[in-house]
C-alpha cells in the first residue's frame, strides 16, 4: 500500500532492488501479470469484500494502455472455494494479451477453461475437456506456460492430463496412495522431473508430496494435521437418493469409525452453506469431529448446489425455505427409509445458509428433529435483504444478486416472511442452539439475535453463544474451542 492505493511492484530477491510496476486505488486488491511481469488485470472490491471488479490492461492507439472493466464476480467467503465461477482469473498464456480463466460465458451450461483475449474481451478457445460438471482448477506448464490438464469433483477428484505421459504419472501416483484419496498436482520443477502432489481424503485431513518421474519415488513432504491420525478418522459413504418431485441428488455419510455391528447411532444432517457451494467426497473437519463423538453426519448436496452446471445451481433461485428445504427433508427420510437412520434420533446443524436451513427446519418441519444447531444463520430474509440493501446500495451488484436468489422485499414480502424462521418462531418445537461471531459482516450478528429474541418471546429452549471475536469465516482458536464445545455438549444433552 502506497500514495493511498494497492499497488504493483517488482522485487529482486537476491539484491533487494524494487520497482513499482503499476499503481492501483483504494478498492484495489490484486493483480495478475503477464509472464514478462506486465500487469494485464487489476481486481477491485467493494468495502465488504463482496464481490470483485475486474479490469484488462488494453493498448490503445497512441502506444499506451487504459484500464477497461470486464467482469464483475460475487466472492465467496465460506471458506474453501467450490463455487463455480462465472469469471476467474488463472494463468498467463503464451502470448502476451492471453489469459487462461475459468468461465461461464453466455450461453454456456458448465464452467470450464478457456484462454481468453485480454484486448477484445473474448474466449478464443475451450481448452478443457467435455463434462458435465463445472470444471475450475487447472494445472499448467511453468516454462511453457501451456495447459497441463485440469480437476474437477463429481464426487472425488478427477484429473484429467493433456497426454498419456502425465495421465500416467498421476494415475500411478494415486494407484500408491489409495484410489479413494484425490490427488491434485500442483506444480512440476522446472525439468520436469520432480512433481508436487497435494493429496486427501474422507479420511486424510491433507498431505503434500514429491514425486520423481524417473525413479517412481514418493516423499512425505509434509502434513496439514500433523497431530491427526487416519485410525481415529471415519470412512465416508456416497449416497444417492431421489426427492419427491423426481430430482436425482448426491450426498456424503460419514459414519463414526468405532460403531458396533447393528448399532445405529444418532444423526446430524448438515446442510452446507453458501448456498452455491459444495460439498465433496473428501475430509470434512466439522463431520469427522462429529462422527469421532458417536454421530453419523449426512451432507445432502441440495438443488442450488454448485459444480453441476447452470441449470442444477439454478434450480435454487428462490427456494429458500422450499424445494431447496424439502430437498433436506427427503434426503433425512431416505436414510430412515433405509434404516441408516432411525426416526426420532436425527438433529440438524448448519453454518451460513446451513444455519438458516436448520432453523428453517425449526419452523418449517418442527417435529423433524429433536434439536437445532444454527451457525451465522440468516432468520428474518426481509431484515436481512434491508441490511444488504443499506450496506450495498439498491442498484448494487451485490444487492441485485441476493433478490433474485431469495425474493424482492418490495413484492415477495408475504412470500418471505412464510419462510423467515424469526417470523415462525411460535412453530418451534425442539431445543435450539444459535452461534454467531460479534464481528461478521456477512450474516449480521442481528440476524441471530433477532431469532434468540423471537424464541424467547415464544417460550421456547434457545441458547445464544455470541463470539466475541469471530467473523464469518475466521475465528481465533478461543473462539473455536467455545464454538465446538458447545455444540458437542448440546447434541450429548438433545440427541442421544
Amino acid at each position: 500500500y502506497k500514495k493511498g492505493g494497492f499497488n504493483l511492484y517488482k522485487l529482486n530477491l537476491n539484491t533487494g532492488w524494487v520497482k513499482e510496476i503499476a499503481e492501483g486505488g483504494k478498492k484495489t486488491v490484486g493483480w495478475a501479470t503477464s509472464k514478462e511481469g506486465f500487469p494485464e488485470f487489476r481486481f477491485d472490491s467493494n468495502r465488504r469484500r463482496s464481490y470483485l471488479q475486474i479490469f484488462a490492461n488494453v493498448p490503445n492507439s497512441n502506444g499506451k494502455t487504459h484500464w477497461r472493466k470486464v467482469r464483475k464476480v460475487k466472492l465467496n467467503r465460506e471458506g474453501g472455494n467450490l463455487t463455480a465461477p462465472e469469471f476467474e482469473v488463472l494463468y498467463p498464456g503464451e502470448d502476451a494479451g492471453f489469459y487462461y480463466v475459468a468461465a461461464r460465458p453466455e450461453g454456456a451450461s458448465e464452467t470450464a477453461i478457456y484462454l481468453y483475449d485480454i484486448r477484445n474481451d473474448t474466449f478464443v478457445e475451450k481448452v478443457s475437456p467435455e463434462s458435465s460438471f463445472d470444471i475450475q482448477q487447472a494445472i499448467f506448464n511453468v516454462d511453457e506456460r501451456k495447459l497441463d490438464g485440469v480437476s474437477y469433483y463429481t464426487d472425488g477428484l478427477q484429473v484429467v492430463m493433456s497426454s498419456a505421459g502425465l495421465q500416467a504419472d498421476v494415475d500411478w501416483v494415486r494407484h500408491e496412495l489409495g484410489v479413494d484419496l484425490n490427488v491434485q498436482p500442483l506444480e512440476r520443477s522446472k525439468t520436469g522431473q520432480k512433481w508436487l502432489f497435494f493429496v486427501s481424503g474422507p479420511t486424510n485431513s491433507g498431505a503434500y508430496y514429491l514425486f520423481d518421474r524417473e525413479s517412481r519415488a514418493l516423499e512425505l513432504f509434509g502434513n496439514r494435521r500433523d497431530g491427526l491420525a487416519e485410525s481415529i478418522t471415519s470412512e465416508v459413504e456416497v449416497v444417492r437418493f431421489e426427492t419427491r418431485d423426481g430430482v436425482e441428488l448426491t450426498g456424503y455419510l460419514t459414519r463414526p469409525f468405532n460403531t458396533s455391528p447393528g448399532r445405529i447411532p444418532p444423526l446430524v444432517m448438515m446442510p452446507h452453506g453458501g448456498p452455491e457451494s459444495r460439498d465433496v467426497f473428501g475430509f470434512d473437519f466439522d463431520a469427522q469431529l462429529l462422527a469421532s463423538a458417536g454421530y453419523q453426519v449426512f451432507q445432502p448436496n441440495f438443488r442450488g448446489s454448485s459444480g453441476y452446471g447452470k441449470s442444477f445451481a439454478d434450480r435454487g433461485r428462490r427456494e429458500w425455505g422450499r424445494k431447496m428445504q424439502e430437498d433436506i427433508v427427503d434426503a433425512h427420510n431416505y436414510l430412515v427409509s433405509q434404516g441408516i437412520a432411525e426416526d426420532g434420533r436425527a438433529c440438524i446443524f448448519g453454518y451460513s445458509y446451513g444455519g438458516y436451513a436448520a432453523l428453517a427446519a425449526a419452523t418449517l418441519t418442527p417435529e423433524e428433529y429433536q434439536c437445532i444447531i444454527a451457525g451465522a444463520g440468516p432468520s428474518d430474509l426481509i431484515k436481512m435483504l434491508d441490511w444488504e440493501r443499506r450496506e450495498e446500495g439498491s442498484k448494487s451488484f451485490a444487492y441485485n444478486y441476493w433478490v433474485a436468489h431469495i425474493g424482492d422485499p418490495d413484492v415477495d414480502e408475504r412470500e418471505l416472511i412464510a419462510v423467515s424462521p424469526a417470523r415462525q418462531a411460535e412453530r418451534v418445537l425442539r431445543p435450539v442452539l444459535i452461534l454467531h461471531g460479534a464481528d461478521d459482516d456477512i450474516v449480521p450478528v442481528q440476524q441471530s439475535r433477532i431469532m434468540e429474541k423471537a424464541l424467547r418471546r415464544a417460550g421456547k429452549s434457545v441458547t445464544y453463544i455470541e463470539l466475541k471475536d469471530s467473523s464469518h469465516s475466521y475465528m481465533p482458536l478461543e473462539d473455536e474451542r467455545l464454538y465446538y464445545t458447545e455444540i458437542l455438549t448440546f447434541l450429548n444433552q438433545t440427541c442421544r
